[in-house]
């Protein structure tokens, strides 16, 4: 990519989950927050160096061997202007160190004007503690607040490590939000998107599906606070308007996995069903799946 602007403002690292987890959905998560940041004058470095394995989707298991997801993800990054600006640390027995080269990685610690925590996945060591802002960015709100409010030393270790705190929780400390803030201050934030990535003028809505690609169901993610469970889970709130597509003249898609009587179910009312597995491992598969869309409905 040619043409970039000079960086006015120094280097900054953005941390997150791209090798560690390689679909299409998070490889465009973090690509709008670098391209955001350098268009903001900064010089945005991605950076992963965790002591976890990564998740092979080819193996649908954990692996210490980030090769096949470095092949998938790092052509994007390079693509879009990001070559000699990403790095795979794997910090574990056998884990080695990809793109930038170790010595720049903890330069870069020492010298970077901030780091981004984005979903809070990367856990900081004595070498991160170097950098002179730690911003920790909340993608998934509710339940770290939960568990702080419950004492988890965990987490609240975690993120006492960082100095600044944001939250897609929008409507966090309203008087209609029941959910406790303790310990620290949550400022509001919203997931960023460089909208020219989705230029799409001869867009038809003739035809076009409100959609969305989902997990339909998680497990373990539940949690308990004051007698109250708080679901992290689609399907029970898709089952309350299972009939919605029978009773509006548009179409409604969903990307998910199911079994055959989930998919029996949904069928039977009128959704249309996708792969998610194929659409999400296809950078230009997903992109075609968002441009097509009447819009988002999740």
């Amino acid at each position: 990519m040619t043409n970039l602007p000079k960086p006015t403002k120094g280097p900054i690292i953005v941390f997150g989950i791209l090798f560690w987890f390689p679909l299409a959905g998070v490889t465009y998560q973090f690509l709008h927050f670098l391209i955001g940041l350098r268009r903001l004058g900064y010089d945005p470095h991605y950076i992963e160096d965790s002591g976890r394995w990564i998740y092979d989707p080819k193996l649908n298991d954990l692996s210490p061997d980030a090769t096949n997801n470095l092949n998938a993800v790092v052509p994007v990054l390079e693509a879009h202007g990001f070559k000699d600006r990403w790095a795979f640390r794997g910090n574990y027995p056998g884990g080695k160190c990809y793109g930038m080269t170790e010595e720049k990685i903890l330069r870069l610690y020492r010298e970077a004007g901030a780091f981004l925590n984005v979903t809070g996945a990367q856990e900081l060591r004595d070498e991160h503690m170097a950098c002179r802002r730690r911003i920790y960015v909340e993608t998934d709100p509710v339940a770290a607040e939960i568990k702080i409010a419950q004492g988890d030393q965990a987490t609240i270790a975690a993120l006492a490590a960082h100095d600044t705190h944001f939250s897609y929780g929008g409507n966090f400390g309203q008087p209609d939000c029941r959910v406790p803030l303790e310990r620290f201050h949550w400022q509001p934030t919203v997931q960023p998107v460089v909208l020219d990535l989705w230029d799409n003028p001869s867009f038809n809505r003739n035809g076009a599906a409100f959609n969305t690609i989902a997990t339909w169901h998680n497990k373990g993610k539940d949690i308990v606070y004051n007698g109250e469970t708080y679901y992290w889970s689609k399907d029970r709130e898709f089952k309350k308007i299972l009939d919605l597509p029978k009773r509006r003249p548009v179409p409604f898609e969903l990307a998910v996995g199911v079994d055959e009587k989930t998919r029996s179910l949904l069928k039977k009312n009128h959704w249309q069903i996708t792969d998610p597995v194929t659409l999400s491992s296809d950078m230009k598969s997903y992109h075609e799946f968002i441009l097509k869309s009447r819009g988002e409905f999740t």
